[in-house]
């Protein structure tokens, strides 16, 4: 959905992918783990492609080298369906080597394939895909791995090796895809910054790398086509925007709304790099239209999934700040402020979204 009086010549675009005749490495070629520290992904399919993603180790870029990409039926790459180069001329040092192409047009509907990257004679390991079926096709069956809240220095990933191994169609995530913070012992995460938490791109970048080094977390990637949006560990504990500046009240750059919002667009722009979405993102645009993930996939005929996200343009919390108890543990007797009229989590622009979406879906499922 696009706004009146939005400037969508600032939208960033996703790189199509070109096709062009050409040959790869053999699989198993060079140190894939190498090249490609974080592996690859795929999502937000359509019904004719999906957006694929890998990052390339910063360290080993060589000028005048292009990124190769291939599609094909089998994991094996036996039956070869599309493939081609992509210039790595442009990439930007601050996407920390990630890059994101956008296959939609190139593939047909409702089916698994099997694609990987190649660089500098080293290939990737080998992801699968998911296309949607047709808005009019008939699917008896949908079947989704749900995740969230995945914190690399509070837990292992046991989880995600079990899900990697399950068959489904899709994998959806209703954010958190990293914590901000690096405070639980388990797994040590220090951040460039020295702090607990993370207050500027590097730090960003350190924590999201550490999660896409874990194995399993790789290997559910590798697997499933991802649905995704985000919540507020992206960013900070509590996130919310209070009129044009985000507030994380347990943040310590909460106290600095400059510093804070700055901070906040770079948690934006990594999350943006690092996860293979198509959203409306506006690197220069105000808040909250600097991005807007609301968007829905629709499962042929049997069901529809509208995605939002709930941070951007929610109320403020409605008694405190202060102390924990003033969020997390409010009596609803001294709390009467939470029955105040207009409260929102969706705000009214996605809010009217969601409606219409729902609304106008002739889906036998909707939600």
């Amino acid at each position: 959905p696009a706004e009146s009086g939005v400037d969508d010549a600032a939208l960033e675009a996703i790189p199509r992918a070109q096709p062009q005749a050409l040959s790869l490495p053999a699989l198993g070629s060079g140190d894939a783990s190498a090249v490609f520290p974080s592996s690859l992904a795929s999502g937000d399919p359509s019904a004719s492609g999906a957006v694929l993603w890998t990052r390339l180790n910063p360290e080993l870029l060589q000028a005048g080298v292009d990124l190769l990409w291939e599609i094909a039926e089998d994991a094996a790459f036996t039956r070869p369906v599309v493939a081609g180069r992509h210039s790595l001329a442009t990439l930007d040092p601050r996407h920390d080597g990630c890059i994101k192409l956008d296959t939609d047009g190139l593939l047909q509907s409702n089916r698994f394939y099997y694609y990987r990257f190649a660089y500098a004679g080293t290939s990737s390991r080998v992801g699968r895909l998911r296309t949607l079926p047709r808005e009019d096709e008939a699917v008896e069956r949908l079947k989704l791995l749900v995740t969230c809240c995945q914190d690399y220095t509070f837990a292992y990933f046991h989880a995600f090796a079990e899900m990697a191994t399950v068959e489904a169609d899709y994998l959806l995530h209703l954010g958190d895809f990293i914590y901000e913070s690096a405070i639980a012992p388990l797994r040590r995460l220090p951040l460039p910054s020295g702090a607990s938490y993370a207050s500027s791109r590097e730090d960003l970048l350190t924590i999201y790398r550490a999660h896409r080094s874990d194995a399993d977390l790789r290997a559910l990637l590798e697997r499933h086509t991802l649905l995704a949006t985000f919540d507020d560990h992206e960013f900070a504990n509590d996130l919310y925007f209070d009129g044009s500046r985000p507030r994380g009240p347990d943040h310590p750059l909460d106290e600095d709304p400059a510093a804070m919002s700055a901070y906040v667009r770079e948690a934006l722009d990594v999350w943006y790099r690092y996860l293979p979405v198509r959203v409306r993102y506006r690197p220069k645009a105000a808040f909250p239209e600097v991005m807007q993930v609301e968007r829905s996939f629709r499962f042929g005929k049997l069901a529809e999934l509208a995605l939002t996200e709930l941070r951007m343009q929610r109320s403020p919390h409605p008694c405190g700040e202060g102390r924990f108890g003033q969020r997390q543990l409010v009596p609803e007797s001294g709390c009467e402020a939470r029955q105040d009229a207009g409260r929102t989590l969706l705000g009214s622009r996605q809010k009217q979204w969601l409606l219409d979406t729902l609304k106008g879906s002739d889906a036998q499922w909707r939600g």
